[in-house]
């Protein structure tokens, strides 16, 4: 058996390498949060079904990357015909709530007792792999999936609780301003 494998690397993998170099790249990788921010917005409007808005905090080409891990401060907004949600980089991870677990507290700012945490958390992760994992989470069926319901086992590896604090009207000035 290890032989047969062996001649089907042999005689396959050669090609398969030269024609996955020659192929181009589907999607460059972003160069900073802002950017993967913008790629994975345009990739939701294009694959969502709902309306997708990506909430810019900051003018064209003003964004410098503090290395917090908080981004940029832009975000994305997706509503479905039942909620609408907040796709977001934070602490370091890129996250999504569902804005009707918020919490309100006047001063621009909302509180979340739930989220969930994506597994990638590179701030430059390929925008479609971060899209794919926002689009599965929002269409889950279980409504609890965000709650964090003590009855709902957790939705998966990449679900993490806990309180969140999002400011929806963040803007950062531009250097020298």
């Amino acid at each position: 058996m290890s032989q047969q494998i062996r001649a089907l690397v042999a005689q396959h993998a050669p090609g398969t390498v030269r024609a996955l170099d020659a192929a181009p790249a589907s999607a460059p990788i972003p160069a900073d949060v802002h950017a993967t921010v913008v790629a994975v917005a345009e990739l939701l409007a294009e694959q969502h079904t709902g309306t997708v808005t990506l909430n810019r905090r900051h003018e064209e080409g003003a964004f410098e990357d503090p290395e917090d891990g908080f981004g940029c401060g832009c975000d994305i907004t997706l509503r479905t015909a039942e909620e609408e949600y907040t796709f977001h980089r934070g602490d370091c991870a890129w996250s999504i709530v569902k804005n009707s677990d918020g919490r309100d507290l006047g001063d621009g700012s909302t509180i979340y007792d739930a989220h969930e945490t994506l597994s990638l958390s590179l701030k430059t992760a390929h925008p479609q792999q971060l899209a794919d994992s926002v689009l599965r989470i929002i269409s889950r069926s279980r409504p609890a999936s965000l709650s964090g319901c003590a009855a709902s086992p957790p939705a998966g590896p990449d679900e993490r609780q806990g309180r969140v604090r999002f400011r929806h009207h963040q803007r950062r000035r531009p250097a020298g301003a």
